[in-house]
């Protein structure tokens, strides 16, 4: 970073920070929560509540039932026991985390949701700010939470720290947005430019568009907190359905009153 200062390649004290998620060498039958190794337990009780209910059954038709048949049965059931007993050795040592979360081949990955539906990786989240002219990595992070709601300062600050300057500009996306990292960087000197979270609704592509100032903009601004202004608190979630829905009766109207105009002249 020092050459990079040097060369005069970070004049400009601006950076975006966002975060990557990298799959850990941890397959994810090997990463237990509190959820899936309750599910994970109840699946195995039931196998053998199953297995349990076949032998009575075989007890009751006598020697209609094979003993080779009889004798599996007793054997998986023997085994699903075992899986109880190592399940729950393994759920002792996942209570004793902070995060009830525990990963067998790699014990610092965690378990993190992804973009996609339903979808998720045992791994790491990697924080990066890069400063926004040259696209340089000043600060990198690898961390195993999963949201990056709690980055925000502390990857600014890091930033900030690398490029050798009292204040900065930070760009981030709405996933960073938390009250209090956004006064840890106020009050520390750093300028930060993120969307509010909406809750559950979403925003118009126009509301979109609105909501998420460039930093060009931000600097014409005059106010010393432009993620907090009043034009950004009083967006609303609009579901974009209703957009795509007025689209065509707006372009219906503009073609009806194109006829009318040609056919007037």
């Amino acid at each position: 970073m020092a050459l990079c200062r040097e060369l005069d390649l970070l004049s400009e004290a601006s950076v975006a920070i966002d975060g990557s998620k990298f799959k850990a060498v941890n397959a994810r039958d090997k990463n237990f929560t509190e959820a899936k190794m309750k599910r994970r337990l109840e699946r195995i009780e039931e196998s053998i509540a199953r297995y349990i209910a076949q032998l009575e059954t075989a007890d009751r038709r006598g020697d209609a039932v094979p003993e080779a048949k009889v004798a599996r049965f007793k054997d998986k059931i023997v085994k699903l026991n075992e899986e109880i007993a190592r399940l729950s050795a393994i759920k002792a040592e996942m209570m004793k985390s902070k995060d009830k979360q525990i990963s067998l081949t790699d014990p610092d990955a965690r378990s993190m949701a992804t973009s996609g539906r339903d979808t998720g990786i045992v791994g790491y989240n990697v924080q990066t700010a890069v400063d926004t002219k040259n696209h340089l990595i000043v600060a990198h992070e690898v961390t195993n939470v999963g949201t990056d709601r709690h980055q925000l300062s502390n990857m600014a600050e890091q930033a900030r720290t690398e490029m050798g300057v009292e204040t900065l500009d930070a760009v981030a996306d709405r996933g960073y947005y938390e009250s209090e990292e956004i006064k840890a960087c106020e009050e520390s000197g750093i300028t930060v430019t993120l969307p509010k979270r909406h809750g559950r609704g979403r925003l118009s592509l126009s509301r979109r568009r609105a909501a998420h100032l460039s930093l060009y903009e931000r600097r014409g601004r005059k106010d010393a907190a432009p993620l907090l202004d009043k034009q950004l608190q009083n967006l609303r979630a609009e579901s974009s359905v209703h957009d795509r829905l007025r689209t065509p009766h707006h372009a219906m109207g503009a073609r009806s009153r194109s006829r009318e105009s040609s056919g007037s002249a």
